[in-house]
């Protein structure tokens, strides 16, 4: 019986992070499914638009990550530490580290005040791409249209950079949590994937 309780939080743990993959699974699944209601015919056969924003959404996702999180979170050095930052529990992953309310314009618009020229060129970098993928989808529809496509541009733009600050935390939070085992499951993986070719 003693194994069974040994097992127990391992299993708990792996449940955890079943669960933390699976949500965002589940929720881009759903946001992709309105998103194909809600977009024009042909919008996502336009990789002007489709495509350029989702690569603006990764962007976005990324420079809010460097805006809001502290840069010990990603230091290699610290990962493993056992008071280093990712040493959270599973609601704290949640409320805290992936809170989409977290990551408000607030912090953003003051740490853009005191930016560095790197901060600056990827916004202007990301605001350019966004205007350049709504104005080709204005070019394209006309009015209703068009409405409806900026909206999914938006949209996509959103969705992909909370899913690019859950992803990123994820794998940190994830490369803590199971520590040297990461790398087996990496190399199962790796394998899995040479096997199949």
């Amino acid at each position: 019986m003693e194994d069974l309780q040994d097992f127990a939080p391992g299993a708990v743990v792996v449940l955890k992070a079943v669960v933390l993959v699976a949500l965002p699974v589940v929720g881009a699944g759903l946001i992709w499914s309105a998103l194909s209601r809600l977009a024009p015919n042909g919008f996502f056969a336009v990789p002007l638009i489709y495509t350029v924003a989702r690569a603006a959404g990764v962007g976005l996702g990324l420079i809010l990550i460097y805006v809001h999180q502290d840069n010990r979170n990603f230091d290699l050095h610290e990962i493993f530490v056992p008071d280093g930052p990712w040493n959270i529990s599973f609601a704290e992953f949640l409320l805290v580290r992936v809170n989409p309310l977290d990551y408000g314009p607030t912090a953003f618009i003051d740490k853009l005040a005191e930016a560095r020229d790197v901060l600056l060129m990827g916004v202007a970098l990301l605001t350019a791409l966004l205007l350049v993928s709504v104005g080709w989808a204005w070019k394209i529809w006309k009015h209703m249209l068009a409405g409806r496509a900026t909206l999914c541009v938006v949209i996509i733009v959103l969705s992909t950079a909370y899913l690019t600050i859950y992803g990123v935390s994820l794998l940190f939070w994830l490369l803590f949590l199971f520590n040297s085992w990461t790398f087996l499951l990496l190399a199962l993986v790796l394998q899995y994937y040479r096997n199949r070719n």
